[in-house]
C-alpha cells in the first residue's frame, strides 16, 4: 500500500512540474551571442578562453544552434533550457579546457 501512495504522490509531482501554467516555456535558447568585440593593444591582458566568443560568433553565423534544436529533441519542454544550450554547454567546456562533465566545477576558466 505505501509503494502505491508513494508512486501516486511522484506521479501527481510530475505532472504538476510539467503542467504548462507553472512555467512558460521559453522560445529562444537561453545561451545566445551577445556583442562581441576584441581590441588589440601594447599591453595585453587577456584571458585564455577570450576564443570562446568567437566560436559563439562561429556558432550563430553557421546556424549551428537552430541545427542542435531541429535535430535534437530530447526534452519535453523547454524550461527554460533547449537541447543547444546543453550541447553548446557541454562544448564550450571542453574547448575551454575543463576536465569535467558538470561545468560548474573544475573548469580552465
Amino acid at each position: 500500500m505505501k509503494s502505491k501512495a508513494k508512486f501516486d504522490r511522484r506521479q501527481r509531482s510530475i505532472t504538476a512540474r510539467l503542467d504548462p501554467g507553472w512555467q512558460p516555456e521559453r522560445a529562444e535558447p537561453v545561451i545566445e551571442g551577445g556583442n562581441v568585440r576584441y581590441e588589440a593593444s601594447d599591453r595585453v591582458e587577456a584571458i585564455a578562453c577570450g576564443g570562446l566568443g568567437m566560436m559563439e560568433t562561429v556558432v550563430e553565423c553557421v546556424g549551428l544552434r537552430d541545427s542542435i534544436d531541429d535535430g535534437l529533441h530530447l526534452l519535453r519542454r523547454h524550461l527554460p533550457y533547449h537541447e543547444s544550450d546543453h550541447v553548446l554547454t557541454l562544448t564550450y567546456n571542453v574547448l575551454t579546457g575543463g576536465s569535467e562533465v558538470d561545468p560548474g566545477f573544475r573548469t580552465a576558466c
